[in-house]
């Protein structure tokens, strides 16, 4: 189940869109804290904020207050954003705000809201903004956003069927061998042979650079590891 805060104007869209995206029920009630919750893999707290209000709430302090309030609740957080943020030519911030647009007929064309998008400009740096953003992700907030009420569904959709699923297991890379320093050599002079078609060379000819004897049939050497027709015309121009 999700559940959503009674209050704002997203809980009803998202309530109509949650369930077929997400197989299931959505209940709108009043949190504690946070715009959206529920059980994942851990327990999961979202903020919904549009661009205009999160740039309103930074000026006062509000949202400081909620993301302090939330980083004491258990499980993850997520910060929803809905609209665009741009930087001014100061150095200020401009954010996109849900102000309707008019319906226009147009030669029987009929233009959409989404296409007469409204900014405000907002006396507050956006690097300011950017700064804090990132100050959330590195106290473990995940921060998504999207350009409209339908992304913003499909990004909560996908962000909560993600949250079911167990981690995925990182990736470590370790280095079992030491490069041998006449392989790493040869590679400096010979660039784009394979490293097995290398190692296999400097092992049968190593003379400081690798050196093979006239006399050497070509058949020979493609019975070497890794070492094809194309190695052997870059290496010794046979």
């Amino acid at each position: 189940m999700i559940i959503l805060d009674d209050r704002g104007n997203a809980p009803k869209y998202l309530e109509a869109k949650l369930p077929n995206l997400t197989n299931t029920t959505v209940h709108i009630t009043r949190l504690v804290e946070g715009d959206i919750y529920w059980d994942g893999q851990e327990q999961c707290w979202g903020e919904l904020k549009s661009a205009d209000d999160l740039v309103t709430s930074l000026k006062s302090g509000h949202m400081q207050d909620q993301e302090a309030r939330m980083l004491e609740l258990p499980g993850r957080k997520f910060l929803f954003v809905e609209g665009e943020l741009r930087a001014g030519y100061r150095g200020e911030t401009y954010a996109e705000t849900k102000a309707a647009s008019p319906q226009l007929t147009v030669t029987g064309w009929k233009a959409t809201t989404h296409m007469f998008r409204k900014f405000r400009k907002h006396e507050f740096p956006y690097s300011a903004v950017m700064n804090y953003l990132a100050r959330l992700q590195d106290f473990g907030f995940v921060v998504l956003q999207a350009s409209g009420p339908h992304e913003l569904t499909n990004v909560i959709a996908a962000t909560y069927k993600r949250s079911l699923k167990d981690g995925p297991a990182r990736v470590v890379r370790q280095k079992i061998t030491a490069l041998d320093p006449r392989v790493a050599a040869a590679n400096s002079l010979y660039p784009g042979v394979p490293y097995k078609a290398l190692e296999s060379l400097v092992n049968n000819y190593w003379r400081d650079p690798i050196c093979v004897p006239e006399d050497v049939k070509i058949k020979d050497l493609i019975n070497l590891p890794g070492v094809g027709r194309t190695t052997i015309r870059k290496v010794t121009g046979r």
